[in-house]
């Protein structure tokens, strides 16, 4: 096995959740903004796949879309079949590819939503992710894999050479003293 080889992990299943929360300025008793969202689900199922295909890849999809009450939050549960995730410097631009997306989704869920007048102003959109079962558990395979075996190469590397290095200096100490 070579020394530099990437470790490699297929995710599969639930990649993470994604929560967008729309609200107004406006004392929402009718719960409008929730019946608005819940009207335009349609229009927001297709932003949310055209925004995780076109910012994280064709592997990643929308597996459900979920309006509930609360101004409108909108659940979107993103999943992978069959995606090679590498090493953790990998998980840091996922981390930045998903925060894009959020960006991106909180903006398009701004421009479908706010097209209803709303009285005291516009909506405003905020948005948070958590990673799914399938990130967790290929961070703790690539975790585990590479503290061991990175480690060990850099150990024995370390050890053979320092040996190495005290025979040659014993054998001239000897070869001088005689």
């Amino acid at each position: 096995m070579p020394l530099f080889e990437r470790k490699t992990v297929e995710l599969t299943g639930v990649i993470g959740y994604l929560q967008v929360v729309a609200s107004d300025n406006f004392d929402d008793r009718e719960n409008s903004l929730y019946r608005h969202a819940l009207e335009m689900r349609g229009e927001l199922v297709v932003a949310a796949n055209k925004q995780v295909l076109e910012t994280l890849g064709p592997e990643f999809e929308v597996l459900n879309v979920e309006v509930r009450p609360g101004s409108a939050i909108i659940w979107i549960v993103i999943g992978s079949v069959g995606t090679v995730f590498m090493t953790f410097s990998r998980y840091e631009s996922f981390v930045k590819s998903v925060n894009l997306l959020l960006s991106q989704l909180s903006n398009v869920m701004s421009r479908i939503l706010g097209r209803q007048p709303r009285p005291g102003g516009g909506i405003s959109v905020r948005s948070a992710w958590q990673p799914g079962p399938a990130i967790t558990t290929a961070n703790q395979l690539l975790n585990f894999s590479s503290s061991s075996d990175g480690c060990s190469y850099l150990i024995a590397y370390l050890v053979l050479s320092h040996a190495a290095l005290m025979a040659v200096m014993i054998w001239l100490l000897v070869r001088h003293l005689k």
